[in-house]
């Protein structure tokens, strides 16, 4: 029963969001007689409904990547390796062989060991 009340208050929504876009059009097209400010009402229509939403998802998702890069910063884990700083780490432990590993040209088992430690390890 809960679950269609839910359904029932996001379909009123979308609802809303359509009657405030479709006013947000009429508005900027009865204001100015053009076509770009009646679009211009339609996002403004849009924006006024889930708007607020768009912003908590962006808001959010900015302070879980700070907070994920506070805590594992200091343990040392990196989130992100650009492609050419794990070439050098993997390089370092693996010599020369970079190239033959990255392409997986006659690998024996000891080297694909060493490539999986390697990716498992962050290339330290």
């Amino acid at each position: 029963m809960l679950g269609l009340l839910v359904l029932f208050i996001l379909g009123l929504w979308l609802l809303l969001t359509l009657l405030a876009m479709v006013f947000g059009y009429k508005a900027g097209k009865w204001l100015t007689g053009r076509t770009w400010a009646g679009l211009l009402g339609m996002f403004a229509g849009f924006m006024l409904l889930m708007g607020g939403q768009i912003a908590h998802w962006v808001t959010e998702y900015r302070q879980a990547k700070a907070y994920a890069a506070s805590v594992c910063g200091p343990a040392g884990y990196q989130i992100y390796v650009p492609p050419e700083e794990w070439k050098k780490r993997c390089r370092k432990r693996n010599g020369s062989r970079w190239r033959s590993l990255s392409l997986g040209l006659g690998r024996s088992d000891g080297e694909k060991r060493a490539e999986d430690a390697c990716s498992l390890r962050g290339g330290v």
